[in-house]
């Protein structure tokens, strides 16, 4: 029986590169740390921005219905298939841009409203 490695010596330097990419990302995530406790874990010390938040998502929806389900509909559908995650969350970010928007316009007229308010309270 031929025994063979099941990785050469270029394919166990890029997996020793990556481990050590992880550790180093691993060290300066704990460096930079608010606070030592659940809720900072948890919550990514509430400083998660929404592109963070965006491409969080993405991986997760993208690696869960590639590795369980797209293999088998793209096969069956076709390429159409291979792109619908990506298209979700195009549709997720216009969604929460438009929010972000509007939310900022009802801040702004709020204030607004309020100014008034107090105007017509003093007369």
């Amino acid at each position: 029986m031929n025994q063979t490695a099941l990785l050469g010596p270029g394919g166990i330097v890029f997996l020793g590169l990556y481990i050590l990419s992880l550790i180093i990302i691993g060290y300066l995530g704990r460096r930079a740390r608010k606070e030592n406790s659940l809720a900072d874990f948890y919550l990514a010390g509430r400083g998660m921005g929404l592109l963070v938040l965006f491409l969080t998502l993405y991986a997760t929806q993208y690696s869960g219905n590639t590795l369980v389900g797209f293999s088998a509909r793209a096969y069956r559908e076709g390429y159409h298939a291979l792109v619908l995650v990506t298209l979700f969350c195009l549709r997720l970010l216009a969604l929460s841009w438009y929010m972000r928007l509007n939310y900022t316009a009802y801040l702004k007229n709020k204030s607004q409203i309020v100014f008034k308010r107090k105007i017509l309270l003093k007369h």
